[in-house]
């Protein structure tokens, strides 16, 4: 899915990885390896450190590896507990903190799409053109609004 965002919908995707995955041990072994971390930037997490692992496209296999796309992962390593944890992005011009920092903001998107979709019932749109999304929008924003 990653490859055809970044390919075909040129979107980058920002998703953490699993801990049976063979990206998350190499990227884990690489940024242990290399030993540049920095201090996390949310002072809530001040036990915890990131490092930027860069081109870890080939070893992210995909059933289509000619059209595998580059990607970079930011490790973030819980001093306290000893854990782990590895964000992946297509996005190769991000650097640690701005990976770290987006990945962060998934919580509030989350929530926003939540309300739009039981708020402005955009759950039932039937079809994903543009102009039929705008209409819909603009419609039911007028009926909202005499309310």
């Amino acid at each position: 899915m990653a490859n055809y965002l970044k390919t075909a919908r040129k979107v980058d995707t920002y998703v953490p990885a699993r801990e049976n995955m063979d990206l998350f041990k190499d990227a884990i072994s690489l940024a242990v390896s290399s030993g540049k971390w920095q201090k996390h930037l949310n002072k809530k997490r001040k036990d915890q450190e990131i490092q930027l692992v860069k081109s870890l496209g080939t070893l992210w296999a995909s059933d289509t590896p000619e059209k595998d796309v580059p990607i970079n992962a930011c490790v973030v390593h819980d001093k306290k507990t000893g854990k782990f944890f590895v964000f992946m992005t297509t996005d190769t011009t991000k650097m640690a903190r701005q990976i770290v920092q987006t990945y962060e903001l998934r919580p509030e998107i989350e929530e926003d799409f939540r309300q739009m979709k039981e708020f402005w019932k955009l759950s039932g749109f039937k079809s994903t053109k543009y102009n039929y999304i705008n209409v819909s929008s603009i419609r039911i924003f007028m009926q909202k609004s005499h309310f």
